[in-house]
Parts: C-alpha cells; sequence; structure tokens
C-alpha cells in the first residue's frame, strides 16, 4: 500500500518534485564522498608527502654514501698499494733468504778456506823449522868446510914445504 501511496504523490505532483528531492539528497550525499575523497587524498599526501626534514636526511645520507664511496675507493686503492708493497716484501724476502743461502755456502767456504790456510801454515812452521835446522846445519858443514879448507891449505902448505924440502932433499942427494 504505500507504493500505491508513494507513486499517488508522485504522479499527484506531475513534474516529478520527489524526484528531485532524491537528486538533492544524491548531489549531497556525492558532495559528502568527494569531501571524503578529497580529505583522504590530502592525508594521504600529507603523511606521504617528503617533508623537508626527510629531504634534508635523504640529502645528508646521500653525501655519506658518496663519502663512503669514496672512502671505498681510497680502501680499495690502498689495499692495491699494500698488496704490491706485501708482493715487493715476498720478492726482498726470497731474495734475503737467496743471500742468505749465498753468505752461508761462502761461510762453508770460509771455513774450508780457513782450514786450509792453517794447514798451510803449521806446513810453513814445519818448512821454516825444517828450513832453520838446514840452515844451521849448512852452517855447520861450511864451517867444516872452512875448517876443511883451512886445514887443506896447511896441509897443502906443509904439502909444499914438505916438496920443496924433498926437492932439495933430493937435489942434496
Amino acid at each position: 500500500m504505500r507504493r500505491d501511496k508513494f507513486e499517488d504523490e508522485r504522479g499527484s505532483s506531475g513534474s516529478g518534485g520527489g524526484s528531485s528531492w532524491i537528486s538533492y539528497s544524491d548531489m549531497m550525499a556525492s558532495l559528502l564522498l568527494v569531501f571524503l575523497l578529497m580529505l583522504c587524498v590530502s592525508l594521504l599526501q600529507y603523511f606521504t608527502a617528503p617533508k623537508q626534514e626527510d629531504l634534508d636526511k635523504q640529502a645528508r645520507i646521500e653525501e655519506q654514501m658518496k663519502e663512503i664511496e669514496n672512502r671505498e675507493a681510497e680502501l680499495k686503492a690502498l689495499e692495491t698499494k699494500l698488496t704490491e708493497k706485501e708482493s715487493r716484501l715476498d720478492k726482498l724476502e726470497e731474495q734475503l733468504a737467496e743471500r742468505e743461502k749465498e753468505i752461508l755456502e761462502k761461510e762453508a767456504g770460509l771455513k774450508e778456506l780457513e782450514a786450509e790456510l792453517k794447514a798451510a801454515r803449521e806446513q810453513l812452521e814445519k818448512d821454516q823449522a825444517e828450513l832453520k835446522a838446514a840452515r844451521e846445519q849448512l852452517e855447520k858443514d861450511q864451517a867444516e868446510l872452512k875448517a876443511a879448507r883451512e886445514q887443506l891449505e896447511k896441509d897443502q902448505a906443509d904439502l909444499k914445504a914438505a916438496r920443496d924440502q924433498l926437492e932439495k932433499d933430493q937435489a942434496e942427494l
């Protein structure tokens, strides 16, 4: 029954006066929805829009990232230099080990030469002692030879004297 009455009211107004009321309320509801939608969008932008503090923080973070990248590049360069120095140090250690080995070999050779020199000195001392003994013997022999010469000269003088005496004695005979 209500429908009939509603239709009667609508039909009695003739131009659809009830429908204009519904459309006004629909318009107000739509306007409220648009307002709420705009409010939501505004709030969303407010909370999601970057603030100056956030922008400053982002700029500082970017600067720090650049600084970190620069420091990483410096560290890589230093690491490369360190690696080069370590390789040089390894080469120097190898050279040092080779030189130590050479020195040890030379020391062993030097000890052998020292032993040979010591043996040569001992031999020289023996030879010098033998030479000294030979000199002393030579001096003795020279003294004996000198004494023998003197004796020979005496004997020759005696022999000459005896010859002269013999010749004299033969001449007398």
